[in-house]
C-alpha cells in the first residue's frame, strides 16, 4: 500500500470519526438545550425543539453514503421518535401526569430497543445488546438530567452534563467503528 492510499484511509477514517462525535455531540448538546429550556419555560424552548429534531436528519444525511437512503432514513425516523416520545414524555411531567409520562416512557425504552435491533440488522460489527446497554443508559441520564433540572440542582446539572457527553461520545466510537469495519 503507497503512502497516498494509506492517507485518503486515514482522511476517511477521520473523517467518520468527527462526523459521528459531531452528532452525538449536537443529540446530547440540543437535548439539554430543550431540557433546560422547556423546565425554565423559555422562549426559546419551541426553537431548541425545532433544532434538535433536525439531528435526525443529520445523521440521515452522514449515513447515506454508507447505508442506501431507504436504510438512512429508517434509522432517522426511529431517531426522530425517540427525541418526539422523550419531548412528550418532558411535557408530561412538567404538566403534572403522571401515568402519560409512564406510558410514553414506556415507549420510549420500546423505541431504544428497536433502534438496538435496528443497528444490528444493518452493520455485523453492532452487537445488539451492546447498543441497548448504551441506548439505555442514554435514556437514564436523560432522566436524570430532567430530574436535576427540576430540582434546580445548577452545579451537580452541569457536571452531569460532562456524563452525558462522554457517555454520548462513547456511542459516537461504536459506531464510528462499525462503520469503519464494515466499509
Amino acid at each position: 500500500m503507497n503512502g497516498q492510499t494509506m492517507c485518503r484511509k486515514c482522511q476517511r477514517r477521520i473523517k467518520v470519526h468527527n462526523a459521528m462525535r459531531n452528532l452525538w455531540e449536537h443529540h446530547i448538546f440540543w437535548t439539554y438545550n430543550f431540557i433546560n429550556s422547556m423546565v425554565q419555560n423559555l422562549p426559546d424552548a419551541k426553537y431548541a425543539r425545532q433544532r434538535l429534531l433536525q439531528n435526525p436528519e443529520d445523521f440521515e444525511r452522514e449515513l447515506v453514503p454508507y447505508y442506501s437512503r431507504y436504510v438512512s432514513n429508517l434509522f432517522a425516523t426511529l431517531l426522530r421518535e425517540h427525541l418526539v416520545l422523550a419531548a412528550d414524555m418532558l411535557s408530561a411531567i412538567l404538566s403534572g401526569n403522571p401515568r402519560e409520562a409512564d406510558r410514553l416512557k414506556r415507549q420510549w425504552y420500546q423505541n431504544a430497543e428497536d433502534i438496538a435491533r435496528f443497528l444490528s440488522e444493518i452493520n455485523q460489527y453492532w452487537r445488539r445488546d451492546e447498543w441497548k446497554n448504551m441506548l439505555f443508559e442514554h435514556l437514564k441520564m436523560v432522566e436524570r438530567m430532567v430530574e436535576l433540572t427540576l430540582s434546580e440542582n445548577q452545579k451537580e446539572k452541569v457536571f452531569f452534563l460532562d456524563e452525558m457527553e462522554k457517555q454520548a461520545l462513547s456511542m459516537a466510537d461504536y459506531m464510528t467503528q462499525g462503520i469503519l469495519s464494515q466499509f
